[in-house]
């Protein structure tokens, strides 16, 4: 069973005041979790893998269909994105290997894609741009998509990842920093 009514409520404000969200899919549900006892922050966020990657991806998907039936397709496919985890190249927040991650992006991303093939998907959403040449590159080889790459930068000015994407041949992916700091 699904309960969505918690996110709506969420992104209902988020659009009242005239934003978009970037739809982060990020921490593990306890009951889909490998390892529920691997926690983050005092609200204790599961960051483990899950332990049924079907089930994870049902969930991925229902949650994706269901903002496309809220909200309507050209608002989420136009305006909003899709991005894969949270800083997963740092162990506070991903207990799994980098092979648990690539794997994790491409099953959410093609659960993304299952409601729409013109929905907007990313990531690594990674400290430092870490892991951006990674995914690309595993990306080339499974075929998920990257519609934007994305990183998380505090304490430096953004680092510049067009040389990343023009190795990958992908100079056609934005690059988004979701996070940033002084």
């Amino acid at each position: 069973v699904h309960d969505f009514s918690g996110i709506d409520r969420v992104y209902d404000t988020l659009l009242e005041t005239g934003l978009r969200p970037v739809v982060e899919l990020s921490y593990m549900p306890h009951d889909l979790a490998a390892d529920p006892s691997q926690t983050v922050f005092a609200y204790e966020a599961i960051i483990s893998p899950p332990r049924d990657w079907d089930r994870w991806a049902e969930l991925v998907t229902a949650l994706t269909a269901h903002l496309v039936e809220r909200y309507g397709l050209e608002e989420v496919r136009d305006r909003w994105s899709f991005e894969v985890w949270n800083e997963a190249n740092l162990d506070v927040f991903w207990s799994g290997s980098r092979e648990d991650y690539l794997r994790l992006y491409d099953v959410t991303a093609a659960a993304v894609r299952a409601v729409h093939p013109d929905l907007v998907v990313g990531g690594p959403s990674s400290a430092a741009a870490q892991w951006v040449e990674g995914l690309l590159d595993h990306a080339a080889g499974s075929g998920a998509p990257v519609d934007f790459v994305s990183t998380h930068t505090y304490g430096s000015p953004p680092l510049d990842l067009r040389p990343i994407l023009a190795r990958a041949g992908r100079e056609d992916a934005r690059i988004w920093w979701t996070e940033w700091g002084p």
